[in-house]
């Protein structure tokens, strides 16, 4: 009994002294976050990253990725998209970036109307994005009208040049966002398909497969001077709203 009243009296004791304060001490400061960003730009990010974060895990094709469940022919496209939008997302989380994401955006082409399939609005720019969630062999040069997908048990298809094809899409964006901004055309194959003769990347250009986009964007936004403000990423993002898909 003698010891337990002990041990509380230390107890109280250690309490006080650790309660007391002097008169002239300075106020707690909390330590700073890692990075030079202010905190309201660090919440910015941390909370725009927990929203795209939500509405991934919320997509029903979130299930068919982690059990790696065929999405059904009629969904190829989206369940594309959907994995496109995952690596962006990724690849923004591991660089503590601020961004913004729109998906099936209808705009004025040159000739007709356009449909973008993803484009991410960045602090480094404005990446848009052709996905083609295609298996078999991929050939096509930069001057060909059109490629060549080679299937094994159905032959040949052929589909219009996706270099062409993003380059109307920013071309497009161009006429609502301004020639001024950064533009980067990312066309996107599925891990399915092998790319046998497609042309090399280049500075603002990239034909790859979806595995690889993580690491490439990631390199692109570390090597690259941002350019807009989050206050701006967000207005362009609204400038875009009116042309998603209904």
């Amino acid at each position: 009994m003698g010891f337990i009243i002990f041990a509380v009296l230390v107890l109280v004791v250690a309490v006080l002294v650790m309660s007391h304060k002097d008169a002239g001490a300075p106020a707690y400061v909390p330590p700073k976050l890692e990075g030079n960003r202010p905190f309201p730009e660090q919440n910015k990010i941390k909370d725009n990253l927990q929203e795209y974060e939500s509405l991934i895990l919320q997509s029903p094709f979130n299930m068919n990725d982690w059990l790696n469940v065929h999405p059904g022919e009629d969904n190829l496209g989206p369940y594309g998209e959907f994995l496109t939008i995952k690596q962006i997302v990724k690849a923004c989380k591991e660089t503590q970036s601020f961004f913004k994401i729109l998906k099936n955006l209808y705009l004025d082409g040159a000739n007709a109307p356009t449909e973008i399939d993803v484009v991410m609005i960045h602090e480094t720019g404005i990446y848009v994005f052709e996905s083609k969630n295609y298996s078999g062999a991929i050939y096509g040069s930069a001057e060909q009208k059109e490629w060549t997908q080679v299937l094994e048990s159905r032959g040949k298809r052929h589909f219009y040049n996706p270099i062409w094809q993003n380059r109307g899409h920013i071309s497009a964006l161009k006429r609502v966002l301004g020639q001024e901004l950064n533009y980067y055309s990312y066309v996107v194959f599925s891990e399915r398909c092998s790319l046998r003769d497609v042309p090399a990347d280049s500075e603002t250009s990239f034909i790859l497969r979806r595995h690889r986009l993580q690491g490439n964007l990631v390199e692109m936004m570390n090597a690259t001077k941002p350019t807009l403000s989050i206050a701006q990423v967000e207005a362009l993002y609204q400038k875009l709203q009116q042309f998603k898909k209904r």
